[in-house]
């Protein structure tokens, strides 16, 4: 054998590992999670692209949610009680309430300044009232034209939190 051949061959045997290797399918298994944002790390994962269960998410992932809220907790000290209350507010909710919970986010988030003012102003009087008031007053606003829902957003502005 020549010396030429030896090389060749030693050659093949050592590529024939690595190139079953790179053949191989990937491990199967739960597909990692689209990235977060990082600190200096770039785009995390878009709009439409679906996050994982929190059990799903790397410790890395956590810990860029974690650091948003205890910045957030930290920066708006006056701000604390109200973000306990609302934590503590939906852990208490059925999964029936969440969902109307979101709804309600979504359309006020798809609302006018305007729409959104006359919104916390209805709903912060709402509060005030028994079921059989608030179903009372609900009837009397979608019987209100603009001229008597103004009238009334004035006389009730919304109670600034």
């Amino acid at each position: 054998m020549t010396h030429n051949t030896r090389l060749l061959l030693t050659l093949l045997l050592c590529a024939g590992p690595c190139a079953l290797t790179l053949a191989q399918d990937r491990p199967t298994g739960p597909p990692p999670g689209p990235p977060i944002d990082e600190p200096g790390g770039g785009p995390g994962p878009r709009d439409e692209t679906p996050m994982p269960e929190w059990d799903q998410l790397t410790q890395q992932q956590r810990q860029v949610m974690i650091d948003a809220l205890r910045e957030r907790w930290n920066d708006v000290p006056e701000e604390r009680p109200k973000m306990y209350r609302h934590a503590r507010r939906w852990l208490d909710m059925t999964p029936e309430q969440r969902e109307q919970a979101k709804a309600g986010m979504d359309r006020f988030r798809n609302m006018t300044p305007e729409q959104r003012g006359e919104a916390r102003a209805l709903f912060d009087r709402m509060r005030t009232l028994n079921p059989q008031q608030r179903n009372e007053l609900q009837q009397r606003w979608q019987k209100m034209n603009p001229a008597e829902r103004s009238s009334w957003l004035r006389e009730h502005p919304p109670v600034e939190d």
